[in-house]
């Protein structure tokens, strides 16, 4: 075990991906309607 603060800091590593991962789908989405 690690303890909890490997896990919170995996947690936000993740969640920061899946933030990012967002942000270019909307802007791949914007450039599609933007033609």
């Amino acid at each position: 075990f690690y303890g909890i603060d490997s896990n919170a800091g995996y947690d936000a590593a993740a969640l920061q991906r899946v933030e990012q991962s967002a942000a270019d789908y909307l802007a791949w989405l914007q450039q599609l309607t933007a033609r």
